[in-house]
């Protein structure tokens, strides 16, 4: 009997000494998130409208989450070398992805090398905002209008450039939306990022450049460069001598640039939830809003559901424009 009740011991032993290795193993498998640094990996090179935006919330987002937030920059093929490296990556939480239309919606459309796709591949964590593109020259330029852009490229076929931040990018799009509306030949020049593009217009590279209006605008204030048109439907309260497009009859040519964040399909929900919440509070920090907005970006916040929503209109709207431009790649 005795020797019953000592096994019986024995074995209620092992099986608390069991449970309790069981509970541990999980509790470390589920760790809190953050435990150390976030990479965010921005697809385009320094002063474009991502990389801008990123920065402006890198600082307010360590404070949040108490831990490192590491921008990096990754370029290369309109964005899309940002996005392979992201799904690369270990997906739980750590590497967040700055994304524009250009790397997951219309790189992806055009780019026939591009296989991921943006609502397969990836989950949408948070929606920042967006920032209106304008058509930009030398400020000692003849042009003041796209009138007189569109009336010097239909006397002169073939001579007018223009520069975008990369092929697949919102500048791209809204130049080849202008192309399509005039019938007029005009040649695209890509660039790594909207950054680039600005030197390039200075320099008299090319007739003209195409970008956000955050790293145009103060070449423009400063009076180095000139704007003749922005995408938005009337003209911005900080630069009321720029005329939209829609005034000047072009109300197609609307594509603004915009910011939000992803991660890779299959990161835990607890992990994007912290995520989420973690970019609401900086994104509706006023300091943090007031920087941007002070940028030209127009500060829109939406949820992971919301920004999902978005992206499936986007999709929706730029798959159109390709077709009817010409220009989406046959897979």
């Amino acid at each position: 009997m005795k020797r019953d009740q000592s096994w019986t011991a024995i074995l209620g032993l092992m099986v608390a000494v069991g449970i309790f290795w069981l509970g541990g193993a999980a509790a470390l498998g589920q760790e809190k998130f953050p435990m150390r640094g976030i990479e965010i990996v921005i697809p385009f090179a320094p002063g474009g409208a991502t990389d801008v935006g990123v920065r402006i919330l890198a600082d307010e987002l360590a404070k949040i989450l108490k831990v490192s937030i590491t921008p990096n920059n990754k370029t290369g093929a309109s964005g899309t070398t940002g996005g392979a490296y992201v799904l690369k990556s270990k997906r739980d939480g750590y590497t967040v992805f700055a994304a524009s239309g250009g790397p997951v919606i219309n790189g992806p459309l055009i780019l026939p090398d591009v296989s991921y796709n943006v609502f397969k591949d990836f989950t949408p964590v948070a929606y920042f905002a967006s920032v209106p593109n304008v058509f930009v020259v030398k400020s000692d330029s003849p042009f003041k209008s796209l009138a007189d852009l569109i009336d010097y490229a239909r006397k002169n076929p073939g001579k007018v450039t223009c520069g975008s931040a990369g092929t697949g990018t919102e500048s791209h799009f809204n130049f080849e939306i202008l192309k399509s509306l005039t019938k007029l030949e005009m040649t695209h020049v890509p660039f790594k990022s909207g950054g680039d593009v600005i030197p390039a217009v200075l320099g008299g590279h090319v007739t003209m450049g195409v970008g956000v209006i955050a790293a145009n605008g103060p070449q423009i204030q400063a009076g180095a460069l000139r704007g003749i048109g922005i995408t938005s439907s009337k003209r911005l309260k900080d630069f009321p001598n720029l005329p939209s497009t829609a005034e000047q009859g072009f109300p197609q040519i609307n594509i603004s640039t915009w910011l939000g964040f992803l991660v890779g399909s299959g990161t835990p929900d607890s992990a994007v939830k912290v995520l989420e919440s973690a970019l609401d509070k900086a994104i509706k920090n006023p300091a943090v809003a007031k920087k941007a907005e002070d940028l030209g970006y127009l500060i829109e916040y939406k949820n992971s559901a919301q920004f999902r929503k978005f992206l499936e209109e986007q999709y929706a709207a730029v798959s159109k424009v390709a077709k009817e431009a010409g220009i989406a790649a046959k897979k």
